[in-house]
């Protein structure tokens, strides 16, 4: 085991806390990362960005009178806030601590910074407490990483440590409803206290495996509903229980219980709306700037040096994207309420885009296919009828109305007022006039594959190895069934049916899963057997659609008859993370 050697006494001089960590941190990584990725330049810290959202802050009507200072002296004040990652911009989200920036504006006067603005800040995280306690120990943990570039082997020495990290990094299943503490002890008036945000929905910790979860959370939540945080404080009451300079520990409540003082509230919104995303990028935060009767305590080392350190980071990264540095006076003006959007239908699109049914051999009976991403299993049987023979998945399709900008309006259905549907379906087999199956042609062996042949290669007529049923068209509610049927050289083929229900949507039945020979020739390998068809197929489903005598565009769709599921709620791979 190597000798753990100490760092060197002109690198770790009393008082230089803030100086060091800004070299490391800012001149050194932060330099470094800005000199070798693309732009724009990243912050220090917290460098995964999953969204931008507006709102504001409300103070609760019971607030005492002594604590209504600095920014709480603002009944409600407008508010922009950045939820973020301690993760590189492209690195998965799951397993990363996530943070929230908020912005209020209205504030003006002299900060804890030396500015004059209208802004404060308040920077909080999804844990109660620091993983290290001083300045010291920062300084020494960020010189075993940065310049030692050996965070493993300090950790294994510093036990403790790690597990703070190990449960900053907890799987959480959306910004919007975890717990955020601001850690670091601060003043109110003559009293210090601590900060947490506590959301009014309810946790719910069920992490996607997508790289960018988080990010896609948050934009489909605020496109649905506002969401609400309740802001709380905890009173320093006992200075042996709830020291000032020991960032990893944590008061304990029952001894000071979180006072709820003021609700933060976050709109319904598109944080996916245009400049949103880089507006909150370009936004700086310091635990320091506000109002000084809201300060952090200055006994804390770790808030001391936030000070130096936030600041250098955040005039780095702005200088080095060309941006003004200094903190904005007026918000960006939110977009309009989304509740006002336009509703004026201009085009139709088919859902889904892609519907997927099953061949089966039961003569009469059929199931509805999954139509959300994660369904609930059907009841025991629902996959067999009373001969067990195995029921046809159908393809059920649905036509929305959407406006200008491609937003959903609703649903558009038979039992709407001036809305005329005609569906029309077609259905093919063409495998056998085709080239036969050999490998994939996407990947790399194809290129030094021998050429593939045409199936059939002896039949001079290759139309008749295609099975072309006529397109069926389909009016009205509750159409009748029409049947795909066409032939394979002279052998009459079943691929399916398709009829609608009483609003009009389609529905798509396909073969009932048979396969045979022409000439009763064997089938000898998997695929690519001669004189040999199967009922499986796909084809366009398109629709004329007629909405208060007017015609609209209409999206097309596509429907694929596969084989049956036998494992109908296994999760087959999805993304790369599986």
């Amino acid at each position: 085991m190597e000798k753990e050697l100490p760092i060197p006494k002109c690198f770790d001089r009393p008082g230089e806390a803030a100086e060091r960590l800004t070299e490391m941190f800012v001149e050194i990584g932060q330099a470094r990362d800005t000199r070798l990725n693309p732009p724009p330049a990243q912050r220090a810290v917290f460098r995964k960005l999953h969204g931008v959202a507006h709102g504001w802050l409300e103070r609760h009507a019971d607030v005492p009178e002594h604590w209504r200072v600095g920014f709480f002296a603002h009944e409600r004040l407008k508010a922009w806030m950045r939820f973020s990652s301690d993760t590189g911009p492209t690195d998965p989200d799951l397993g990363s601590m996530c943070g929230i920036g908020i912005k209020l504006f209205g504030v003006p006067g002299e900060n804890a910074l030396g500015e004059h603005g209208e802004t404060a800040d308040l920077i909080m995280q999804n844990i109660d407490r620091f993983f290290l306690n001083t300045a010291k120990t920062m300084v020494e943990f960020t010189y075993a990483g940065v310049v030692q570039k050996d965070y493993d082997a300090y950790l294994a020495k510093h036990p403790d440590i790690n597990d703070v990290l190990n449960a900053m990094s907890a799987p959480r299943g959306s910004c919007l409803t975890n717990s955020y503490w601001a850690i670091l002890p601060f003043h109110l008036g003559e009293q210090v206290v601590k900060y947490r945000l506590v959301p009014q929905t309810a946790p719910e910790d069920v992490p996607d495996d997508a790289n960018d979860y988080l990010r896609i959370d948050l934009t489909n939540r605020l496109a649905k509903r506002e969401y609400r945080f309740t802001l709380e404080i905890q009173l320093r009451t006992n200075p042996e229980t709830m020291p000032l300079d020991e960032a990893n520990a944590v008061w304990p409540e029952a001894e000071s219980p979180f006072v709820p003082v003021a609700t933060l509230v976050i709109p319904q919104q598109r944080i996916d709306a245009p400049g949103q995303a880089d507006y909150g990028q370009n936004l700086s935060f310091n635990i320091w700037r506000v109002p000084p009767a809201n300060r952090p305590n200055d006994q804390s080392t770790i808030a001391v040096v936030r000070r130096t350190v936030y600041a250098a980071g955040a005039a780095m990264r702005q200088r080095a994207n060309g941006q003004l540095t200094g903190d904005p006076s007026e918000p960006r003006a939110a977009e309009a309420d989304p509740l006002e959007r336009d509703n004026c239908i201009v085009q139709a699109v088919i859902y889904p885009a892609i519907g997927v049914a099953r061949v089966g051999s039961s003569d009469d009976y059929f199931y509805g296919g999954p139509e959300v991403t994660d369904p609930a299993p059907l009841p025991p049987g629902s996959y067999r009828d009373k001969d067990k023979r195995l029921k046809r998945q159908a393809a059920r399709f649905r036509i929305y109305g959407v406006n200008a900008r491609g937003e959903i309006v609703r649903e558009l259905t038979g039992k709407e007022p001036g809305a005329k549907i005609e569906w029309t379906v077609q259905l093919a087999n063409q495998k056998s006039a085709w080239y036969g199956f050999q490998l994939a042609l996407d990947i790399p062996e194809a290129n030094y594959a021998p050429p593939t042949t045409l199936r059939n290669p002896s039949v001079a007529d290759r139309t008749s190895l295609a099975i072309n049923p006529k397109p069926q068209v389909l009016k009205g509610a509750k159409a009748r069934a029409k049947k795909f049927e066409g032939q394979f050289v002279d052998m009459p083929v079943y691929l399916g049916e398709a009829m609608t229900d009483a609003e009009q949507r389609l529905t798509v039945l396909g073969g009932k899963g048979v396969s045979a020979s022409i000439n009763g020739s064997a089938a000898i390998t998997f695929a690519n057997n001669e004189g040999w068809y199967d009922d499986v197929s796909d084809g366009p489903v398109t629709a004329k659609v007629t909405l208060n005598g007017e015609e609209i565009q209409v999206i097309p769709a596509w429907v694929v008859v596969a084989p049956p599921n036998y494992g109908p709620q296994r999760k087959s791979v999805r993304t790369m993370w599986d």
